[in-house]
């Protein structure tokens, strides 16, 4: 059976950018992924941790210099903190934090438990009204009507 790095060779295609781009298996968000040990691993920790030669903790954040979620160019990589990640996509404007100051509230929050006036309504309208139609009513989500329906 092939090793990791013979599994990672010839799936790196350099972009004019200079980033190294994973070409195999992505995230949603585009991160490359690889599976060793049946076990689905971020290429540009893999990347990182060869080549600073240090064995990286859960809590190591990777920040990638270029923005570029595929890339595991280590030139454009370096260990971090979550702090310094939110910081560095803060100045380079890919988080506002407008939008976290404008979350809702109490009532308004999706994690809102409920007031016990709210949950017993539910348990009665059980089987009569859909959970969908009780969510947006509370404005919460269906699994939270789901879960107060069987308290």
């Amino acid at each position: 059976m092939p090793s990791l790095l013979e599994r990672m060779d010839g799936r790196i295609e350099v972009a004019t950018s200079g980033c190294w781009e994973w070409q195999g298996a992505r995230t949603k968000a585009g991160y490359g992924q690889i599976h060793c040990d049946g076990k689905a691993m971020y290429v540009h920790r893999i990347v990182a941790a060869l080549v600073f030669k240090q064995e990286l903790k859960r809590k190591d954040v990777i920040l990638h210099l270029c923005d570029n979620p595929c890339c595991c160019n280590p030139v454009h990589l370096r260990i971090g903190t979550q702090r310094e990640n939110i910081y560095d996509a803060v100045a380079k404007g890919r988080l506002d934090f407008v939008h976290l100051e404008q979350r809702p509230r109490g009532a308004a929050h999706p994690a809102y438990k409920g007031s016990n006036w709210s949950r017993r309504i539910v348990r009665r309208c059980k089987g009569v009204v859909s959970s969908y139609f009780l969510a947006d009513i509370f404005s919460v989500g269906q699994t939270t009507i789901r879960r107060w329906a069987k308290e």
